[in-house]
């Protein structure tokens, strides 16, 4: 996984009703196709983010 930017606040979208989606462009956009080890990672990533 590949990231610039940072995260996007997915909770928060989703608390505001706005619609979420993963997707990738390719494997050179985060080195493989597995889109399974995407969605593991995104939720690892954000329970990080709630914890208090």
């Amino acid at each position: 996984m590949k990231v610039v930017l940072g995260f996007t606040s997915i909770p928060e979208m989703l608390d505001k009703v706005i619609p979420v989606s993963i997707g990738t462009d390719s494997a050179p956009s985060n080195n493989r196709m597995d889109m399974m080890r995407d969605m593991y990672l995104t939720s690892l990533i954000h329970k990080g983010r709630t914890l208090k």
